[in-house]
């Protein structure tokens, strides 16, 4: 019953211990630390540590009690030439804690000696993460009667060489499972109106709209190259990166076999802040690529604008359960970028190709849209895709996906789930149909105060997505109309020391409503309310409600309405308050405040210039 033990050189580190590193799911923010001993960022280069993070999607665990022997090795860079992320331990119980302690879903490939394997096996194999168990022992029989009892146990081998051919053979195919969608879900639901997903959008709005240095391309391929270090492989496509890298072959980069998808994904599934700016300039030539090739889509289809695309995905029985199992409709949401195709038969030969593993099942996800409504950028990228003959279409990280009650079902004839769904047209649809219900059922006024607070902002958010003016006005009136119920409840429920403060903070927030609306009558009259309010209530803070009003009202006096006379009038107001304004305590000197005295004055003269 003897069983080989594996000689792997630690040259590189031998791992005995539990990752210190755990990422967080999708509800959450993980946010990597720069300054820590695991990522360290210089003016051209940022170096992560390779032994505590993995950047890619899946690893490689190896157990055996003979990983420390410097015989006939197998070294660490050699298997980094297959999975990069290699971890090695010479016991069940560490190796057993580590396994459990994976908290990023990191696709695991698990090696380990016939011997410790008929310990470790029963205790790992129903873990979620672990996709495919090789055993490396001499008694090949005997291994097999015990290791067919475990479905994952895939390969039971004598010879190193075999072990690792299969080995590499597997994870290429993982890899192309991988890009087409036929993984572990990455669509989360999100059945909550917190500020978690809505965090993640509006980083990648920043992600997309801010500058980037000229070295950006220079520091991602130095970090690359520095983590990738040994396998040859990938540092030649960086080369070719380094050199051959255009804003318009964003989306060619990102459907080519190689890092852009697999990392750029798996940090934003992830929400690793420090990796997704270090590919975000490549995140916003994505955006502005499927921007542009959306509005054309949209074009094409105006005639005839609901078309249907499918993807295949791998999913946990237990998640699939939770799904169906739900009351009411569900959104799925994706932080990453969402791969389908216009061709069913696409996605239903990936899931096809698929093997199985214990606990999980086939889901034809089949998603309706409507291209003529607003929505993140999706576009058919065939022409500019590396594979051009799948029909795939892309959508923007943030893409939502509206299932109802009957949605989810399975079907008999082809042995899989199929998970029927809408696009959704933003985000925003889901948090203001359920800030509505809780509102509906709130009978206490602070919280109805409070859930008007949302669903005002959420509609001022969706206004300000719409390219569409009519589309635009009803949210920014629904949002007016929610402001409205605000001050009156608050007006009713609230008797707190700053209700006044409150009170004239929402009547400027109201005018600005009503500004947007081009309703300049009933902003002016608004803003006049809130300085009513600070003249009977005066209050200097933060706030400063009286000089927002006094400078909007000066604003739409001149350049809406060209009256001056009004607007020496307010701005002389605006600068007798400045001028009483007392100094903040904060502050050593008072260059802040002669500061706002300086630009009123520039204003008056302004004023009198156009008055003469």
């Amino acid at each position: 019953m003897g069983c080989n033990q594996t000689k792997v050189s630690t040259a590189t580190t031998t791992n005995n211990s539990t990752s210190p590193i755990a990422t967080i799911p999708v509800v959450t923010t993980r946010v990597v630390d720069a300054s820590s001993s695991q990522i360290t960022t210089h003016d051209t280069t940022t170096v992560i540590d390779r032994e505590q993070i993995n950047l890619e999607s899946h690893q490689l665990v190896w157990c055996d009690v003979g990983i420390n022997d410097n015989e006939n090795i197998v070294t660490i860079e050699n298997l980094r030439k297959i999975v990069d992320y290699t971890k090695l331990f010479d016991s069940v119980q560490k190796c057993q804690q580590y396994l459990e302690n994976q908290q990023d879903n990191s696709t695991t490939f698990l090696v380990t000696s016939g011997h410790l394997g008929e310990s470790l096996v029963p205790k790992v194999h129903h873990l979620q993460n672990v996709l495919v168990i090789y055993l490396y022992c001499h008694n090949k029989e005997y291994y097999q009667q015990w290791a067919s009892k475990y479905e994952k146990v895939k390969h039971i081998h004598t010879v190193l060489d075999h072990l690792l051919d299969d080995l590499k053979n597997d994870v290429q195919n993982y890899l192309k499972s991988e890009k087409n969608g036929n993984i572990i879900s990455s669509l989360k639901q999100e059945n909550s109106i917190d500020g978690a997903f809505e965090w993640w959008l509006n980083l990648t709005k920043l992600l997309v709209n801010i500058p980037y240095p000229e070295n950006c391309r220079l520091k991602l391929v130095t970090t690359l190259k520095d983590y990738y270090k040994g396998k040859e492989s990938e540092l030649k496509i960086l080369e070719e990166f380094e050199k051959d890298y255009k804003s318009e072959k964003a989306i060619w980069w990102y459907t080519r076999e190689a890092f852009v998808y697999r990392l750029v994904n798996r940090a934003a599934r992830q929400k690793d802040l420090h990796i997704m700016f270090l590919f975000g300039f490549i995140v916003q030539d994505l955006y502005h690529q499927l921007k542009q090739e959306h509005e054309k889509f949209k074009i094409s289809h105006a005639d005839d604008p609901i078309i249907k695309s499918y993807r295949g995905q791998i999913m946990s029985h237990r998640e699939i359960t939770a799904l169906s199992d739900r009351p009411g409709p569900l959104w799925l949401r994706n932080t990453s970028f969402l791969s389908t195709s216009l061709h069913r038969e696409v996605s239903c030969n990936f899931l096809q190709m698929s093997t199985l593993a214990e606990g999980l099942e086939r889901v034809l996800l089949e998603i309706v849209i409507d291209t003529q409504e607003e929505s993140q950028p999706f576009a058919d990228i065939s022409h500019l895709s590396e594979v051009s003959s799948e029909a795939e279409i892309l959508f923007m990280m943030g893409t939502s996906i509206f299932i109802d009650e009957e949605g989810i079902s399975y079907d008999e004839k082809e042995k899989l789930w199929k998970f029927n769904g809408k696009l959704g047209t933003d985000w925003y649809d889901l948090a203001i149909a359920q800030a509505q219900s809780l509102l509906e059922k709130c009978s206490d006024e602070s919280q109805q105060t409070i859930i008007h607070v949302r669903l005002s902002w959420l509609y001022i958010q969706k206004a300000n997505m719409n390219t569409d003016d009519t589309k635009k006005a009803e949210n920014l009136l629904l949002a007016l109309r929610h402001k409205k119920l605000e001050i009156q409840t608050l007006t009713n429920s609230s008797t707190s020391s700053d209700q006044y403060t409150r009170t004239a903070s929402l009547y400027n927030q109201i005018a600005n409503l009503n500004e947007m609306l081009f309703n300049y009558e009933e902003a002016l009259t608004n803003y006049s309310k809130s300085l009513e309010i600070q003249c009977e209530h005066p209050v200097y803070n933060y706030a400063d409600n009286y000089s927002i009003a006094t400078t909007a009202i000066v604003r739409i006096y001149i350049d809406k309405k060209h009256d001056y006379t009004s607007a020496l009038k307010y701005q002389l107001l605006k600068h007798e308050y400045i001028l009483k304004k007392p100094i903040d305590e904060d502050y050593e000197d008072d260059d802040i405040k002669n500061g706002e005295i300086a630009d009123s004055h520039v204003v008056l003269a302004n004023i009198y210039r156009e008055m003469h």
